[in-house]
């Protein structure tokens, strides 16, 4: 990106301790956006970039990011398929690859995936240290593959193993690692994520949010407290990117963001980017300007070529009173939540490193 915009919010995540991008999922766009923040805030003391992704299961793509690029984590997606989010597109693993090679830490704060069980475990395989802890994983990875295999075959989730390991599978793994080891901090993650998966399908949505945010808060402050010097560029969904209370009703993780800043003496920058047009692999084109668009407040005739960028922190005194904010309240939610609203022409939907099954 160029032009006066891009020197704006340049200038501004320059100033920030921590810039969030509040993105919709699976696009190209949000990508260059991410690479272009990366390429110029290296040098700003942004060390850090955070992923809506597992902790244990970006450590393991972040290792093969470091040993060959690209293509080491893609070789990773397609020998554990479905087992990690987002990452699995080609336009993500590059741009987690890209920020990998340039020496950035890359954090997942994220629930883990429900498959990433096949990938965790083994990782965990490789460090295993006796017999005892050897058998305890190889029978879990076992099960995992199996619950896999079950669905690919029938599109059924019923035996993964985030639904089928039971107490006594837990407690055998996390016997075979001593407390407070990395490894062992890995099973209790796969654990939380258990918890978190099963609240949502008995129904308790909001139970599952709560427990799924609060363990996304707790690992982006331990990440901190551990490199408190570090800024940190966050590229996650747009619900959980703004400040305030998300569309889950949770003070969520971009408002927890924006109060860590505050307590290190500095600011947060959140950045929401949408575009007016998806355009599919087949080139069919659907207008994403609707009447529940906020792009719709901020869409002129003969700019639809034209990325545009809307200073939202400056409509606040005007959003705050009572009349226009009765009046206009997606747009007062909109302005309080984020600084900016990045307008592109469109998103392209990024390409899956592994066929998704229809």
């Amino acid at each position: 990106m160029s032009g006066p915009g891009a020197d704006i919010l340049l200038g501004h995540a320059r100033d920030s301790e921590f810039t969030l991008i509040g993105e919709s999922h699976g696009n190209r766009e949000t990508c260059s956006v991410g690479s272009w923040f990366l390429e110029n805030l290296k040098g700003a003391g942004y060390k850090a970039f955070v992923t809506e992704t597992g902790p244990s299961s970006t450590s393991v793509l972040l290792d093969a990011a470091k040993d060959r690029g690209l293509e080491g984590v893609a070789q990773t997606i397609r020998e554990t398929p479905f087992s990690v989010a987002f990452l699995n597109h080609k336009e993500e693993a590059a741009l987690f690859a890209h920020a990998a090679t340039m020496g950035y830490e890359c954090w997942g704060i994220d629930q883990e995936f429900m498959g990433s069980p096949r990938l965790i475990l083994g990782a965990l395989k490789q460090r295993a240290e006796t017999e005892t802890a050897r058998t305890a994983i190889n029978s879990a990875l076992e099960n995992a593959w199996d619950g896999f295999k079950h669905y690919a075959q029938t599109g059924s989730r019923e035996k993964a193993f985030m639904f089928t390991a039971g107490a006594g599978q837990w407690n055998q793994l996390l016997e075979v690692f001593d407390a407070g080891s990395n490894e062992r901090k890995m099973i209790e993650q796969l654990l939380i994520s258990q918890r978190i998966y099963g609240m949502y399908h008995k129904g308790d949505f909001f139970k599952s949010n709560s427990l799924r945010i609060d363990f996304m808060k707790r690992m982006f402050s331990e990440r901190i407290q551990a490199s408190p010097d570090c800024r940190v560029l966050l590229k996650i969904g747009s619900a959980h990117a703004g400040r305030g209370y998300s569309p889950f009703d949770q003070l969520d993780v971009g408002n927890h963001a924006a109060e860590m800043a505050f307590a290190r003496g500095g600011k947060s920058l959140h950045v929401l980017v949408l575009a007016r047009k998806l355009i599919e692999s087949d080139g069919k084109a659907t207008d994403l300007v609707s009447e529940t668009s906020p792009i719709r407040h901020f869409s002129q005739p003969g700019n639809e070529s034209e990325s545009q960028l809307f200073h939202l922190a400056e409509l606040r005194s005007i959003l705050a009173e009572s009349k226009t904010k009765t009046a206009y309240p997606e747009l007062s939610n909109l302005a309080f939540r984020y600084d900016f609203l990045l307008v592109l022409p469109e998103f392209h939907p990024s390409e899956p490193l592994v066929p998704i099954p229809k």
